[in-house]
Protein backbone atom coordinates (compact mmCIF):
# COMPACT_ATOMS: atom_id res chain seq x y z
CA UNK A 1 0.00 0.00 0.00
CA UNK A 2 1.27 3.25 -1.02
CA UNK A 3 2.50 5.50 2.23
CA UNK A 4 0.07 8.51 1.13
CA UNK A 5 -2.93 6.25 1.17
CA UNK A 6 -2.01 4.61 4.17
CA UNK A 7 -1.66 8.27 5.99
CA UNK A 8 -4.62 9.25 4.32
CA UNK A 9 -7.21 5.94 6.21
CA UNK A 10 -4.58 6.32 9.61
CA UNK A 11 -6.16 10.27 9.62
CA UNK A 12 -9.98 9.57 8.30
CA UNK A 13 -9.66 6.82 11.85
CA UNK A 14 -7.91 8.86 13.85
CA UNK A 15 -10.59 11.60 12.92
CA UNK A 16 -13.98 9.41 13.77
CA UNK A 17 -11.86 8.97 17.07
CA UNK A 18 -11.55 5.08 16.35
CA UNK A 19 -7.49 5.52 16.93
CA UNK A 20 -5.00 7.92 18.54
CA UNK A 21 -1.67 9.47 17.31
CA UNK A 22 1.14 9.61 19.92
CA UNK A 23 4.77 10.27 19.00
CA UNK A 24 7.38 7.66 19.73
CA UNK A 25 9.66 8.52 22.40
CA UNK A 26 12.37 6.38 21.28
CA UNK A 27 12.28 7.31 17.06
CA UNK A 28 10.29 10.82 17.13
CA UNK A 29 9.94 10.52 13.13
CA UNK A 30 7.90 7.80 14.06
CA UNK A 31 4.20 7.81 15.35
CA UNK A 32 2.48 5.14 17.36
CA UNK A 33 -1.47 4.27 16.57
CA UNK A 34 -3.95 2.83 19.55
CA UNK A 35 -7.03 1.74 19.52
CA UNK A 36 -9.60 4.09 21.83
CA UNK A 37 -12.44 3.14 23.71
CA UNK A 38 -15.07 3.62 20.92
CA UNK A 39 -11.95 1.46 18.59
CA UNK A 40 -12.15 -0.83 21.21
CA UNK A 41 -16.38 -1.01 20.90
CA UNK A 42 -15.95 -1.97 17.33
CA UNK A 43 -13.40 -5.47 17.76
CA UNK A 44 -16.75 -7.52 18.21
CA UNK A 45 -17.50 -6.03 14.65
CA UNK A 46 -14.21 -6.65 12.81
CA UNK A 47 -13.74 -10.27 14.39
CA UNK A 48 -17.33 -11.08 12.75
CA UNK A 49 -15.69 -9.61 9.39
CA UNK A 50 -12.40 -11.60 9.78
CA UNK A 51 -14.60 -15.07 9.72
CA UNK A 52 -16.74 -14.00 7.58
CA UNK A 53 -13.91 -13.18 5.45
CA UNK A 54 -12.07 -16.80 6.25
CA UNK A 55 -15.38 -18.72 5.69
CA UNK A 56 -15.98 -17.11 2.11
CA UNK A 57 -12.88 -15.62 0.49
CA UNK A 58 -10.36 -18.32 -0.16
CA UNK A 59 -7.64 -15.98 -0.81
CA UNK A 60 -7.15 -14.20 2.55
CA UNK A 61 -4.22 -14.73 4.36
CA UNK A 62 -5.90 -14.68 8.19
CA UNK A 63 -4.04 -16.67 10.29
CA UNK A 64 -6.14 -20.27 11.00
CA UNK A 65 -4.79 -19.78 14.25
CA UNK A 66 -6.45 -16.68 15.26
CA UNK A 67 -9.48 -18.00 13.07
CA UNK A 68 -9.83 -21.29 15.44
CA UNK A 69 -9.36 -18.63 18.06
CA UNK A 70 -12.06 -16.83 17.11
CA UNK A 71 -14.51 -19.36 16.44
CA UNK A 72 -13.34 -21.55 19.72
CA UNK A 73 -13.04 -18.81 22.21
CA UNK A 74 -14.90 -15.95 20.95
CA UNK A 75 -15.48 -14.03 24.49
CA UNK A 76 -11.76 -14.77 25.58
CA UNK A 77 -9.97 -13.31 22.71
CA UNK A 78 -12.45 -10.05 22.95
CA UNK A 79 -11.63 -9.97 26.42
CA UNK A 80 -7.77 -10.73 25.69
CA UNK A 81 -7.58 -8.13 23.12
CA UNK A 82 -9.58 -5.65 25.08
CA UNK A 83 -7.16 -6.19 28.01
CA UNK A 84 -3.92 -5.00 25.73
CA UNK A 85 -5.54 -1.50 25.08
CA UNK A 86 -4.95 1.34 27.38
CA UNK A 87 -7.10 4.16 28.13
Amino acid sequence: MASNILSNRLEKLEQEGLIAKQQDEKDKRKKIYTLTEKGVDMLPILLDMILWSAKYSADTNIPVTLVNRARDDRDGLLEELRNRVAF
